[in-house]
């Protein structure tokens, strides 16, 4: 029994140490979205996998980002916001490759301007009770004609109910192009 019982401690100290091993993605959290858009050349962010950024800064509290960020979804590559706020001190710019989307649940994007584009066959945005705002300039999305957006309630969780899901100090435009 002495000779089992250290290789039991360490069995049962292994399997204790397992979640505490497992890594979170950095772009998972708003701190590490805003830490790759910073220091990447040309503020450049690819993904090329669902990520979802779902820790950090809330909505209504938005984390402060220094530059802007240009994030590009490579593939079926989808980014999702839940519960989260960033506001870029430059330009948000979101493109998306072939069946791509952007999702957002409760969550809000400001930056000076903002363009979305999917360029792809089927582009989804979906908003739930979030908000994208561009603070300086334009707000900007074009898809193909097969993309979609969906947007649910218009507000983020305690802002007050006349908060636009889509504004901008410039111009809001929606331009479906063809294929």
């Amino acid at each position: 029994l002495r000779k089992l019982a250290p290789a039991l401690w360490f069995a049962m100290l292994g399997l204790s140490a397992l979640p505490a091993a497992a890594q979170v993605n950095p772009l998972s959290t708003t701190a590490g979205l805003k830490a790759a858009c910073e220091s990447n050349a040309g503020n450049v962010v690819v993904i090329s996998s669902d990520i979802a950024v779902n820790i950090g800064y809330p909505a209504d509290s938005p984390q402060p980002v220094g530059t802007g960020c240009r994030i590009e979804l490579t593939g079926g590559a989808d980014i999702q916001f839940d519960k989260v706020g960033l506001a870029f001190a430059g330009p948000l710019v979101i493109v998306g490759g072939a069946q791509a989307g952007l999702q957002m649940q409760e969550a809000s994007l400001a930056a000076r301007s903002v363009l979305v584009q999917f360029t792809n066959v089927e582009g989804s945005i979906k908003m739930e009770y979030s908000r994208i705002d561009a603070t300086a300039g334009n707000l900007d999305m074009s898809f193909q004609t097969t993309s979609k957006i969906e947007v649910i309630g218009s507000r983020t969780a305690g802002a007050p109910l006349s908060r636009a899901a889509l504004a901008a100090t410039g111009n809001v435009s929606i331009v479906p192009t063809r294929l």
